[in-house]
């Protein structure tokens, strides 16, 4: 994931680049909300089921409904690639092995990090509490959100 925030573009190339971290962090955060209504809402299936009078609930209809309701808690972990070195503005179209495996070697790192820290945070988040880590590492800084989704509250 990109960054939705940065220090202050100082030319037009490091303007171009703040601009996808901008939009691409817009699109994250898009689709995690779209994920959470649409987890909710088959939460709320499950729940108006259980409602129902035997004789409706035993229809085609609402057999068909139920099979899309849910019961499940879903975990989200938001790794935010901070590059130490600027990239440019092609970072998004920029896909060579070695860039790749750079890439990849840094989210493995900061996968297992997070792994070891999750459990306070799960913790926080059962709690209704918002919870993230911060790791630190040279210059650059990795800020590893965690939430979880929960319907009718905020991860």
């Amino acid at each position: 994931m990109f960054s939705a925030h940065g220090r202050k573009p100082t030319n037009l190339d490091e303007a171009n680049e703040r601009e996808k971290d901008i939009r691409y962090s817009s699109r994250t955060m898009l689709t995690t909300d779209t994920l959470r209504e649409k987890h909710c809402v088959r939460h709320a299936i499950n729940e108006l089921h259980k409602l129902l009078p035997p004789g409706l609930a035993n229809t085609e209809q609402a057999k068909r409904l139920y099979e899309h309701g849910c019961v499940t808690v879903m975990d989200i972990v938001q790794l935010i690639y901070r590059p130490i070195e600027p990239q440019g503005a092609l970072k998004d179209l920029e896909f060579s092995r070695s860039t790749m495996e750079s890439r990849w070697q840094q989210g493995f790192s900061d996968t297992r990090r997070t792994h070891a820290g999750l459990s306070l945070a799960r913790a926080n988040a059962d709690r209704g509490r918002r919870a993230s880590l911060r790791h630190s590492q040279g210059q650059s800084q990795r800020r590893l959100q965690y939430g979880v989704l929960r319907c009718g509250g905020k991860s």
